[in-house]
């Protein structure tokens, strides 16, 4: 469930507990706010370089990359954000680094 959604079924929720002339809200427990502001958004749900297809961040796919001379970085199944190239005219390097976010979206990418 995206962040607009959850927003939406509290107030929903909130609104429905009165009939129509008087309305009684339920106030937001510490979990709702947790869970609302861990939610995704609906930018996020369809971000594709945190989701499928999985972008490189110079918006091609595995599939698309020259690996023989382009430089690559892109987000692996394990949150590293891996960058190098494999032929750069000297031997190919890379490296990787352990994320917390997309750095596209902002998406919370662990629940750690």
């Amino acid at each position: 469930m995206t962040r607009e959604e959850m927003l939406e079924r509290i107030f929903y929720k909130m609104m429905m507990i009165g009939n129509e002339d008087e309305y009684l809200y339920r106030p937001l427990e510490k979990q709702d706010v947790y869970d609302i502001l861990n939610a995704e958004t609906k930018e996020q749900n369809k971000c594709k370089y945190c989701h499928e297809p999985f972008l490189d961040l110079s918006e091609k796919t595995d599939d698309q990359i020259d690996w023989e001379y382009l430089a690559y970085c892109s987000l692996d199944e394990n949150r590293n954000l891996v960058y190098g190239s494999l032929d750069d005219g000297y031997e190919g390097q890379s490296a990787e680094t352990l994320i917390n976010y997309c750095p596209m979206c902002g998406r919370r990418l662990s629940d750690e």
